[in-house]
């Protein structure tokens, strides 16, 4: 990311004196969240400190960032809100979530966040989320971008979303050398120090917020969530296609919390069926996974909708030759 601060450790100091402001939210959370016993996490929020967040932005007039506490899975205080204003347009905007032990995820295949956005609309897309994990591998506290890796994943935004799981298989993310030179000898997943959150070329457009909650690392085997209320054991969901935007091939991942007839079409956004990916039975609790081939389609946007006996989901994604 061309655009990130050069290190987040120079964070660091601005980041123990910053007074965070409470951003007002604008609608509620729709269920709490359960992580599984597998889960690994990063930061939850629930100590309701953040003093380890810090925003960033930058390239266009006009455009600024604001983090404080938001809205949770559950509806309470113990989610963090990324304001963001777009300005002018063309520019870029984020926030980097510094942890000062570091995490160990090597035995995990998932990296995992409750998202919700408030306030995006259509004007406002296309949106990439860029994800970006750091290292510190020599366990000193502080990631340097000079001998340290940084690795990234995308996912698209879609507009006025209500909190919902994102599941990105760490084989997804790639090494980012766009700012700092790293080491390139792979990523230590026993020590993920930073975790920053960053969306460049914001078009132009109204202020929007985006909540995450559960930020954390994961097993094969899904984290669930439930309505308030509920006794169910949770619920099926499926991630967007991975890497997203793609040049030739995707993969789509889904995972059910019970067994289910299950059909996986992609289609284009005048509504037209493009490709089967599979219908039939799926098991339970297993991470499936489905190769998206975009070779012989034309670049644009695209929509992955998975229909189970008890659920429907579409997630967006692009192909970009």
């Amino acid at each position: 990311m061309n655009y990130l601060l050069r290190t987040i450790a120079a964070c660091r100091p601005l980041l123990s004196t910053r007074v965070l402001a409470a951003l007002a939210f604008l609608t509620a959370a729709g269920f709490a969240a359960q992580p599984a016993s597998a889960q690994t996490v990063f930061d939850d929020f629930n100590d309701d400190d953040y003093s380890n967040v810090g925003e960033f932005f930058g390239g266009a007039d006009g455009i600024g960032a604001g983090v404080g506490p938001g809205p949770g899975t559950d509806g309470d205080g113990s989610g963090l809100s990324i304001g963001i204003n777009p300005g002018s347009g063309g520019g870029f905007a984020g926030a980097a979530i510094l942890s000062d032990a570091g995490v160990d995820a090597s035995s995990s295949e998932f990296f995992t966040f409750f998202l919700a956005t408030t306030g995006v609309d259509a004007s406002n897309l296309p949106l990439v989320l860029e994800i970006n994990l750091q290292e510190d591998a020599n366990g000193d506290g502080t990631y340097d971008g000079a001998v340290e890796d940084e690795y990234q994943a995308n996912y698209v935004l879609e507009a006025g979303a209500e909190y919902a799981l994102v599941q990105i298989p760490l084989a997804s993310f790639t090494d980012d050398n766009s700012v700092n030179a790293g080491a390139d000898d792979g990523f230590d997943f026993s020590s993920v120090i930073n975790v920053v959150y960053a969306i460049g070329g914001i078009p132009a457009g109204p202020e929007f917020t985006l909540l995450f909650d559960e930020i954390g690392f994961n097993t094969a085997a899904p984290i669930t969530s439930n309505e308030p209320g509920e006794a169910a054991p949770g619920r099926s969901f499926v991630s967007a296609a991975y890497p997203n935007p793609f040049v030739e091939q995707a993969r789509v991942y889904v995972t059910l919390d019970r067994a289910e007839q299950v059909r996986v079409e992609v289609f284009d956004v005048l509504g037209r069926r493009i490709l089967l990916l599979h219908e039939g039975a799926l098991a339970a609790e297993t991470a499936h996974t489905f190769r998206l081939d975009g070779r012989d389609l034309i670049s644009g946007i695209y929509l992955v909708r998975v229909t189970g006996e008890t659920f429907a989901q579409t997630r967006r994604v692009i192909l970009a030759k």
